[in-house]
């Protein structure tokens, strides 16, 4: 038997998989996406909190030998065109586990086996075939799971992304598309793109040229969907083929009045969370039977009737303004501008938000403002932070 503390008796192989999970930097590179997971993922804008697993990192460092030897080997995990390459050893690269993909000075490790977890391709008129360049040598980038596609084109009109049926491990994929004329081509019925353990899919670009061609990309697992509307095809086209495994949608319509399809939730029937951009209108409401959970409104602007005309119909669910923070002692607060009521922005909103606060209290509904909170919580946290002011006042005298 071997002696001493559990500590010292524990080997070395544990204290690796311990130590990787200390210094895992988030949800980004996770291989399964649960909705609580993909909603802090989507809270931090996409990212996977680099920052505060590196400095994790380094206070390992400070603990043992062991432990230094351990830290060093996972230092520069992220490797992008600003990194110092020239001054790393040659096998950075390859270890790192996120890479923005450039032709130089990555081109040379396409054909070298990388840990590569999240890759960002920046597609130009100057490199336009760079995720044709990395499609072809994917078997060497096995551990892919995460794609970022920034396509930045001015010159040309169409790009063709048919290529990424050959990442089969990808579970989050985010297409970004700056305000240009460029159309995307998702291939058709002769090439389609098949993505089984697709679970994130976020296109964030928008405009009349906007096409999410459903019938030539297969999605089996497909739970998250973060779309702009560009108004061509409508949204029922879209999310039908995913209906049955949908867990969260997020519809953002680029310009123009939007509207909830009609019988939304009876095409969704395991959708847990919907959020909206777009004027609102009570069209459908979840039966009793639904699984809503959260309502997430992120309009600038409101109709009041609509709204209310939507609580009225709502089960006990969480309804968010992604606009509003409810005024405490230490903020005037904010609020969505209400459409139809003469007020802009100030007290008149603010006023008009109070009001759907009561409805949602007399309905059950949980109302809540940009942090989370009800106003009631908004109320108690200003006498908490009067207390605190009026005893400090009282210890200083």
């Amino acid at each position: 038997m071997n002696k001493g503390s559990a500590l010292a008796r524990t080997p070395i192989e544990v204290w690796e998989v311990i130590l990787k999970e200390v210094i895992r930097p988030g949800v980004a590179l996770d291989t399964s996406c649960t909705l609580e997971s993909f909603r802090e993922f989507r809270r931090r804008g996409g990212g996977d909190c680099y920052t505060a697993s590196e400095k994790q990192r380094l206070v390992l460092r400070r603990v043992c030998r062991r432990w230094k030897k351990f830290a060093e080997d996972h230092a520069h995990r992220r490797v992008d065109s600003r990194s110092p390459l020239g001054l790393l050893p040659p096998s950075t690269v390859p270890r790192a586990t996120r890479v923005h993909y450039t032709t130089e000075p990555f081109s040379k490790y396409l054909t070298q086996n990388t840990r590569w977890k999240i890759v960002r391709v920046d597609v130009t008129d100057e490199e336009p075939d760079l995720l044709h360049q990395l499609a072809e040598n994917a078997g060497f980038h096995p551990h892919i799971r995460r794609l970022v596609l920034d396509l930045k084109l001015i010159k040309r009109n169409t790009v063709d992304i048919t290529d990424l049926a050959c990442f089969h491990q990808l579970t989050c994929l985010v297409i970004r598309r700056d305000d240009d004329p460029c159309q995307v081509s998702w291939g058709g019925p002769a090439s389609p793109i098949t993505l089984p353990r697709l679970e994130v899919l976020d296109i964030q670009f928008s405009g009349t040229r906007t096409h999410f061609p459903s019938e030539s990309v297969h999605l089996p697992s497909l739970q998250h969907l973060s779309l702009w509307a560009g108004g061509i095809v409508p949204l029922e086209d879209t999310i039908t083929p995913y209906a049955s495994t949908l867990r969260s949608l997020m519809v953002r319509y680029g310009s123009g009045t939007g509207f909830l399809p009609p019988q939304l939730f009876s095409l969704l029937p395991n959708v847990e969370e919907l959020a909206f951009k777009g004027m609102v209108y009570a069209d459908d409401y979840p039966p009793a039977t639904h699984p809503l959970k959260r309502f997430i409104i992120l309009s600038r602007a409101i109709e009041f009737s609509e709204i209310c005309k939507l609580i009225e119909r709502f089960p006990p669910i969480r309804l968010i303004f992604s606009r509003l923070i409810w005024p405490t002692s230490i903020q005037e607060g904010q609020a969505p501008r209400i459409e139809g009521t003469g007020g802009a922005i100030d007290e008149p909103a603010m006023h008009k938000m109070k009001e759907l606060a009561a409805l949602c209290e007399a309905k059950n509904i949980r109302l809540e403002d940009d942090n989370g909170r009800t106003l009631t919580e908004a109320q108690v946290t200003d006498v908490i932070e009067a207390d605190a002011t009026s005893k400090r006042s009282a210890t200083a005298e």
